[in-house]
């Protein structure tokens, strides 16, 4: 059977994943879903924040390259691979326990 889940170990390094926790808990912007039928989390929108540029050109530097890699499909599937794809920015959320997000596809 063919694996059609991909998955991406270690992606980050530590001090990364470490740095956008803590900024992120420190930011006042940081709000609920607005959508809370959708998700009860809390999050920011880091791409539109001007002060977070360098930890954005951090997380470039790590995820564009493996984006590709997500979308490229082969044997059967290659037809469905996304040659293109849309660059919407980074969200950082927070789930705390107990909050929900809806099954849902983003695409």
């Amino acid at each position: 059977m063919t694996q059609h889940i991909k998955i991406f170990e270690s992606v980050l390094p530590d001090a990364v994943c470490l740095a956008v926790i803590d900024r992120f808990e420190k930011d006042k912007r940081v709000k609920p879903d607005p959508q809370p039928d959708y998700s009860t989390r809390h999050y920011l929108n880091i791409s539109q924040c001007p002060d977070w540029l360098s930890i954005n050109m951090t997380l470039c530097r790590y995820v564009n390259d493996l984006t590709g890699a997500y979308f490229r499909r082969e044997g059967a599937l290659a037809r469905a691979t996304h040659e293109e794809w849309t660059d919407d920015g980074y969200v950082v959320s927070r789930y705390d326990p107990g909050d929900a997000c809806i099954l849902h596809v983003d695409g």
